[in-house]
């Protein structure tokens, strides 16, 4: 689509979404914005999780991704047929595309492949299912349309899973970089490695008076036999009698 076009028809939305709002002055902000936030929520989960399908191999992303479309289509259809029962025209409110915020998300993900992609999107459905948990939490308590409160209430248990099962995968591809450098650092199997030795450990003794250890010198391991003078410049002694640097 040429810009021109596409400027148009961004313009055109606006107006239709617009007048669609203004016919309903009767109706609250609070529930304009939940009905507006609900069904951009439910399209950003559907579209990223349609390219998740397209572009990841991982079969726990997958399963997800598949289960995301599955619901928020029920979703999405739920919140659609609630606003056409009330017959007062409100399902005119539901947006027919993202907004440009969320479709730059959407963008960047289209972008993206393999492991960057896996990261990144389940970072995406973290947030966006934080956002919405609390949208349908606040407007199950405080909504003032009776219809779209009691559909809020009973959407959100299976938001507040999808929530839990995303906090999850966040926290297990997000980290995967950091899991495998702990990994790296970790002695191989039948390694030789010597472990450090513990406080109070008996070999910890064997590297008194090695002068190749690392280890600093204690008093046991001076020669106190050796005749010991002062440093009057330093303030320390020397077993040798020479000056101490």
């Amino acid at each position: 689509m040429k810009p021109a076009k596409l400027l148009a028809s961004s313009s055109l939305a606006a107006f239709i979404l617009f007048a669609s709002v203004s016919a309903h002055a009767d109706v609250s902000r609070n529930t304009q914005n939940f009905i507006q936030n609900a069904a951009m929520s439910n399209m950003l989960e559907i579209q990223t999780s349609q390219r998740a399908l397209q572009v990841s191999q991982n079969a726990e992303i997958r399963d997800f991704a598949q289960q995301m479309i599955d619901d928020h289509k029920s979703a999405e259809q739920k919140l659609e047929t609630a606003l056409k029962d009330e017959g007062n025209g409100l399902d005119k409110l539901i947006p027919a595309s993202l907004d440009s915020k969320h479709q730059k998300i959407a963008d960047r993900l289209d972008k993206e492949r393999n492991k960057d992609f896996e990261k990144d999107y389940v970072g995406v459905q973290r947030d966006g299912h934080n956002d919405a948990v609390s949208l349908f939490t606040k407007y199950s308590k405080n909504g003032d349309d009776g219809a779209l409160k009691t559909l809020a209430g009973q959407l959100l248990p299976t938001l507040q899973h999808h929530q839990s099962m995303a906090d999850d995968l966040y926290k297990k591809y997000r980290n995967e970089k950091t899991a495998n450098t702990a990994s790296a650092l970790e002695p191989a199997a039948g390694s030789t490695t010597a472990e450090p030795a513990a406080a109070g450990d008996p070999t910890e003794n064997d590297t008194k008076g090695n002068p190749n250890t690392d280890r600093p010198a204690t008093n046991a391991d001076i020669n106190t036999d050796a005749p010991t003078t002062v440093n009057p410049t330093e303030g320390r002694s020397s077993p040798s009698g020479g000056p101490t640097y």
